[in-house]
């Protein structure tokens, strides 16, 4: 029966992932799931309308399905009512606001109700545009709490105005080449004027029409807006997160029991988010026909995707369920980074002209976040080796050597990639700005990955220097690459920045503490063989001799 467990668990998932791909049949009404995959030039590229709704939704109301208090709306029945008949949407329960002063100025009582509608918020605009105004006027570092969210609720205000009104649609109409939405005019009016007065005949009859002419595009970017609506349905980064967790489980109630096909399972659950990881990461790729890193969200996805990478390398070659546990765990985290950043806007966004080349994109960009991914997987591998020494009694020599083998290797990668990505971006500097090295937030931080990994291989043939210093070095590895990627990017200032992200902070602060906490193991005694007698010492107390 244990060799079934791990295809049982497997084939569930596998089932369970495909019966997700087909999209529920529309009922009798308006065809919105295809109204969803209509192509619309907005904010400066092409997107489907589902597009267009999910983000919104997002950015208003930091989620994709609105609850109100006559059932659930998805994304694109939300937009459709804001853009025909924004009247049903001001008394449903969308601007999400959790701060108690900028509800003190609305006199709301605070309760755990988050979310409020525009009928509630309507009255008090004045004050709120007046507050903001304020706020924008101050610079980052003297903005309080208050101001930040009186700012992020009077944009999504103003994001939910735009959309309503049919403000929507005159930008999209006025903003759209002719040659690439040929027809789409009309048949859009006619569709909003069916959808108000409940002619589903009629709203299906001028979608049909805008639909048939829209195929006539010869764009490319026109006729993939189709795919964008159904890779937003399959949400494969969303569920890759999910199967990341399951993997995790599993790998972790194999020491409890039935080890053998625990461990398979998860990696059998490892390889299915993998390849889902991979689909979303693909698809970005052909629908922006862009490199797979163009911004910071599309940073966290890449790096998980390439722990996860190494990750199914490591856990094929020594199958002891590490691999799979410790990228289980990045894949899980990156994909909630990025869900996060994902609440900023639309992740396929314009580029900023300097960052406009694929083949730098390609080359530097990537070449860095291989770098960043590697030294994350080595510092967690470390972190397992310091978590076994302190807790684990019974004393495996076999599998602290191997842990030690990991991370060396994996160091070694991570030294080769974070070196190259660096003077790949320093070429690229020259190109762009003049000069090949500023010393610029980023560039020291990019700098600072590689010297550290250097060190570490440099202790690592110091015959005095024990295991369990140099697995301490690899931990605080994860510090210094967090404060590269992320904290270079929150200050605010430099050629690389995105811009200053408080919220940001407190996680980012969070995930030091606790790498640092891990990393303070490594002072206490070993607890491996506690109260066994023993003639050989723990591998991680030896003083480590050259290889």
């Amino acid at each position: 029966m244990k060799k079934w467990i791990p295809a049982l668990i497997v084939g569930s998932c596998v089932l369970t992932v495909l019966a997700g791909l087909r999209q529920p049949p529309t009922k009798n009404g308006p065809d919105l799931i295809s109204f969803g995959k209509l192509p619309s030039f907005y904010r400066g590229r092409v997107m489907p309308m589902d597009s267009i709704a999910r983000t919104s939704l997002l950015m208003i109301s930091g989620t994709q399905v609105l609850r109100t208090p006559t059932g659930e709306k998805s994304a694109i029945e939300w937009l459709a009512d804001v853009l025909w008949d924004p009247q049903k949407t001001i008394g449903d329960p969308l601007f999400e606001i959790d701060d108690p002063d900028v509800l003190g100025l609305m006199t709301i009582e605070q309760t755990k109700r988050r979310r409020f509608s525009f009928q509630e918020i309507q009255p008090f605009m004045g004050e709120i545009d007046k507050q903001a105004a304020h706020a924008d006027g101050l610079d980052v570092s003297q903005r309080t709490r208050f101001h930040n969210s009186i700012l992020l609720l009077q944009n999504r205000v103003v994001l939910y105005q735009e959309l309503g009104w049919a403000s929507l649609g005159q930008t999209l109409m006025l903003g759209m080449p002719s040659s690439e939405f040929p027809g789409w005019g009309m048949p859009y009016i006619t569709m909003g004027n069916a959808y108000r007065k409940g002619d589903a005949a009629r709203f299906n009859a001028a979608l049909e029409e805008c639909a048939g002419n829209l195929s006539q595009s010869v764009s490319k970017k026109t006729r993939l807006a189709g795919y964008e609506a159904f890779l937003n349905h399959v949400e494969p980064f969303y569920k890759s997160m999910i199967i990341y967790v399951l993997a995790f489980l599993l790998v972790s109630f194999s020491f409890l029991g039935a080890r053998q096909s625990l461990v398979r399972a998860g990696f059998g659950l490892m390889s299915l988010a993998f390849v889902l990881h991979t689909l979303g990461l693909v698809s970005r790729i052909v629908i922006q026909g862009r490199p797979p890193v163009t911004n910071l969200y599309s940073s966290a996805v890449f790096v998980g995707w390439a722990a996860a990478l190494l990750g199914l390398g490591l856990e094929w070659i020594y199958r002891k369920g590490i691999g799979t546990l410790v990228t289980s765990i990045i894949g899980f985290l990156t994909l909630i980074v990025a869900h996060h950043l994902a609440l900023q806007g639309d992740t396929m966004e314009m580029l900023q002209a300097v960052l406009d080349s694929n083949f730098w994109l390609t080359t530097h960009v990537v070449t860095i976040m291989i770098g960043y991914s590697s030294t994350f997987i080595a510092g967690f591998l470390a972190m397992g080796y310091l978590f076994r020494r302190a807790f684990s009694r019974n004393p495996d020599i076999r599998g602290e050597e191997a842990l030690e083998t990991m991370v060396y290797g994996v160091i070694c990668f991570a030294a080769f990639f974070s070196f190259v990505g660096t003077v790949l971006g320093g070429v690229w500097a020259d190109q762009s700005w003049g000069r090949f090295w500023g010393w610029d937030p980023k560039e020291n931080g990019a700098l600072l990955i590689v010297l550290w990994n250097v060190f570490i291989l440099h202790a690592w043939n110091l015959p005095k220097i024990k295991p369990v210093s140099i697995m301490m070095m690899a931990v605080f590895g994860n510090v210094i690459t967090a404060l590269c990627w992320f904290g270079v990017n929150m200050l605010g200032i430099g050629l690389h920045s995105y811009g200053f992200m408080d919220k940001a902070l407190l996680w980012l602060v969070v995930f030091i503490v606790t790498q640092l906490a891990v990393l303070s193991l490594g002072f206490f005694p070993s607890r491996q063989g506690a109260g066994v007698p023993s003639t050989t010492p723990n591998s991680s107390d030896k003083p480590r001799g050259r290889k």
